[in-house]
């Protein structure tokens, strides 16, 4: 029996021995005689298998896999922090989220439409009693506890108030004056009767001229103050333009007067140019400034004093005053020697002033001068219409003009003062106007403050989606009298978190 097992044995290792010698052996060489490669195949390991140092097999990372905003690189098969957008991904042309590094982190960000800034309905909304307006600590109207922003047209005829509100206009102011005979008083009444209708508040000089209030028939005057007070559109008194009159002598003694007679509204002073309001910072509310439109086309100087106004913390509200007509006309009302018709703007140039005027910090818009003779807007229909158009811009954004103004984000470049910038903070948008305040093109840098890079923006002649941008500047050039509308954003995630 073991003479049968080691003959066994003995067969199986001659037999293997042949195999071998068949293959060339394992001599060290091959079978062309060269010698075998001692890093050969039994000793490779793919580096998709070899042992970590934690002794655990290594798994590549597989594209759009990695945690922490980190990316696949393919080359090593390793999680890596970015260096630029490229290792992120390439943008969804549908969804528009785009991959983008941050601080090395890869994130989806994506940019959302436009915002809307909400409108509000045309009109003041007045109610069936008398109203008392105020003003809030940040200056603005307060008419029964709702901000409003003023935009009223004076010298209005009161047959043409309706149409007035559809343009956007939400203040009427009449240039008849009262109250000599009980036909003054008679005409101001109906002027209400007519806003009311329309749905418009109402500005009233309360007498005209104001010497009347040193007159003999006080009872008369003073029961003709009380009567229009108890009418619902009523919402100020005006003093008009003392000193183009020389009637400066008047403006304490108006105002005592009137306010001794009606508590409940306040008396307005519309003044122009240089005029010294210092003196009645504690009576009137608001100051009417009037601007000028320069002779040169350059607005930029026009709202200087307006600025400076707005800015006083002493200072009542400060409203606006455009004039719908030239310097030259200015002397007319003055009684100086004038022609009427030489340099009346056209509507562009009104409203880039408007706009110019809000930017400068004016709580409230009067365009002046409708129905003024010698010149007059009510004999141009297609000036009319052109300001119509405008205002109806102007109105759709009253909520706007109510904001909270931001100049943490966008700044420009001060090398060119001729184009005015001004930020507004709605919601999650920033919202910021470029104004060209020349009748030449300029062009301007505005230096961009992001909280992070990339952000979102947009124009609104360009379209409705605001788009990524990486470079913390912009530049611009606008046309003669421009007025260009940026959006900008925080780029979102899909989920619509920052």
């Amino acid at each position: 029996m073991q003479t049968s097992w080691n003959f066994l044995t003995l067969l199986l290792s001659i037999i293997a021995l042949a195999i071998l010698g068949s293959c060339g052996g394992d001599d060290g060489q091959n079978s062309d005689g060269d010698l075998d490669d001692t890093q050969g195949e039994e000793d490779f390991e793919p580096w998709w298998e070899f042992d970590s140092e934690s002794g655990d097999n290594f798994i590549p990372c597989q594209p759009g896999k990695c945690e922490g905003g980190k990316f696949c690189n393919t080359a090593t098969g390793v999680c890596e922090n970015c260096v630029s957008d490229l290792n992120c991904g390439m943008p969804d042309p549908e969804s528009g989220i785009t991959p983008t590094c941050i601080a090395g982190r890869c994130e989806d960000l994506v940019c959302q439409s436009m915002f809307a800034v909400p409108t509000i309905e045309k009109g003041a909304g007045l109610p069936l009693f008398p109203i008392q307006p105020e003003f809030d600590a940040e200056k603005n109207l307060i008419v029964e506890g709702k901000k409003v922003f003023p935009i009223g047209i004076s010298h209005f005829p009161e047959w043409k108030l309706e149409e007035a509100r559809n343009a956007g206009f939400n203040l009427a102011i009449s240039g008849n004056p009262c109250c000599a005979n009980e036909q003054e008083v008679a005409d101001h009444e109906n002027y209400l009767n007519s806003a009311l209708n329309a749905d418009l508040y109402v500005g009233l000089i309360p007498f005209d001229p104001p010497e009347q209030i040193q007159s003999s028939d006080q009872a008369r005057l003073r029961q003709s103050i009380t009567q229009r007070s108890n009418h619902p559109p009523l919402l100020f008194w005006l003093m008009d333009s003392p000193s183009f009159s020389n009637e400066t002598d008047f403006i304490d003694s108006l105002y005592n007067y009137v306010s001794g007679i009606d508590e409940s509204h306040p008396l307005a002073l519309a003044e122009n140019g240089s005029f010294d309001y210092t003196p009645y910072y504690e009576e009137f509310r608001p100051l009417i400034h009037t601007l000028q439109i320069p002779d040169d086309g350059d607005l930029s100087g026009a709202v200087s004093k307006l600025e400076i106004l707005t800015k006083t913390i002493q200072a009542p509200a400060v409203w606006a005053r455009i004039p719908v007509f030239g310097n030259s006309y200015l002397e007319c009302i003055k009684g100086n020697a004038c022609n009427p018709t030489d340099d009346n703007p056209d509507a562009e140039t009104i409203e880039t002033l408007a706009m110019l005027a809000i930017g400068a910090g004016a709580k409230g818009l009067i365009f002046w001068g409708y129905e003024v003779e010698p010149y007059a807007m009510a004999e141009d229909t297609d000036k009319w219409k052109n300001l119509s158009k405008a205002v109806a811009r102007i109105q759709s954004r009253s909520l706007l003009w109510l904001a909270q103004t931001d100049s943490s984000l966008i700044s420009a470049d001060s090398t060119n003062p001729k184009v005015k910038i001004f930020t507004y903070t709605y919601e999650k948008a920033v919202i910021t106007y470029a104004i060209n305040a020349t009748d030449t093109e300029q062009n301007i840098t505005l230096n961009v403050s992001p909280q992070r890079t990339p952000f979102c923006w947009g124009t609104e002649n360009q379209d409705t989606v605001l788009h990524l941008q990486r470079e913390t500047s912009i530049e611009l050039s606008l046309d003669a009298y421009e007025i260009r509308i940026l959006q900008f954003a925080e780029a979102s995630n899909p989920g619509g978190e920052k």
